[in-house]
């Protein structure tokens, strides 16, 4: 009995989280940052920053109530503080569950987020996401992939750091999915290092095929840690990046638990979380490694592959 009362507790808060996020983000995108951007002095630049900055302090005060029920435990977390200062590098990270962007951008509000087209043409996220100068990922075409790493690199000259997670879609269970190039063309193009975040999560909350009811009864501890930048090296391609930095995410990720010792990227998952053919809103801009190599990263294909790979 003891156990049914937690697990309905437990539902109602989640619920309540769930409907809090997607109200006060509403609010966010139509009443609140239209404000800001019209009272903030400065560029463009100054006043994306200053949205950007509130809609972090939004997803804090979400975070804060989701770990007052004891629905999610986000502490020991990096800063700003813990970043480059410069703001010319390229944050990845892996992608094992739906909260992994709030909580990153909880953290760092500087970061401009590599976004999935359709949450640019949502009504409720998509006034947010342009107020915030966050970049559109696209359709997957040649075109957005070369849109999207220009507006990276757009943003890296101007001294804001690009978030994206090259997975371009959530972690299969008990492993990762292989890297899209994207994220290291930006970097090779841009000549910025990329800097790995590793997330986990205990006990796994929804990820990939899980519906978000499914939350356990326990308090799920997220854990966020950044590694070292990591440059290109002379003459290397964005698919020589690509594969040097997944073969350090493969082993840090083995070391933190998070995929089996024998898993490698694409593996670790059931065949009902991992479908043969995903579906069209899992495959995101960027798509599979089709292209042919280019010889270096001044020389590449503005194929849809060097496109960004969204949350």
């Amino acid at each position: 009995m003891m156990r049914l009362l937690k697990r309905l507790r437990h539902l109602a808060a989640t619920a309540v989280s769930f409907s809090l996020f997607g109200f006060w983000g509403t609010w966010l995108a139509w009443v609140d940052l239209p404000r800001i951007h019209r009272r903030t002095p400065g560029t463009p630049k100054e006043k994306a920053l200053a949205c950007r900055k509130r809609v972090s302090a939004s997803f804090q005060f979400l975070f804060r109530f989701m770990c007052r029920v004891r629905l999610f435990d986000l502490s020991d977390t990096p800063s700003s503080a813990d970043l480059p200062q410069d703001g010319r590098f390229v944050l990845i990270a892996n992608h094992p569950s739906l909260v992994d962007m709030v909580a990153l951008f909880s953290c760092f509000p500087e970061v401009a987020i590599v976004a999935r087209d359709y949450m640019f043409n949502s009504p409720m996220l998509g006034p947010l996401l342009r107020r915030c100068q966050f970049i559109d990922g696209g359709g997957g075409d040649a075109f957005s992939g070369a849109s999207v790493i220009a507006a990276g690199i757009q943003r890296l000259e101007q001294g804001i750091p690009v978030l994206i997670f090259p997975e371009g879609t959530r972690s299969p269970i008990r492993g990762f999915g292989k890297f899209r190039r994207g994220a290291f063309e930006m970097a090779c193009r841009a000549g910025v290092p990329v800097l790995p975040a590793y997330i986990t999560n205990a006990p796994r909350t929804l990820m990939k095929g899980m519906h978000w009811y499914r939350l356990p009864v326990d308090c799920v501890k997220v854990r966020i840690s950044l590694g070292a930048p990591i440059s290109p090296l002379p003459d290397e391609n964005s698919r020589d990046m690509m594969k040097r930095v997944e073969a350090i995410y493969e082993e840090r990720l083995k070391e933190l638990g998070m995929i089996s010792p024998e898993s490698g990227p694409a593996e670790g998952a059931s065949p009902k979380e991992l479908p043969a053919s995903q579906p069209a809103d899992a495959v995101p801009p960027g798509g599979r490694d089709e292209a042919p190599e280019p010889q270096n990263c001044t020389s590449v294909q503005t194929d849809s592959e060097n496109a960004g790979t969204p949350p």
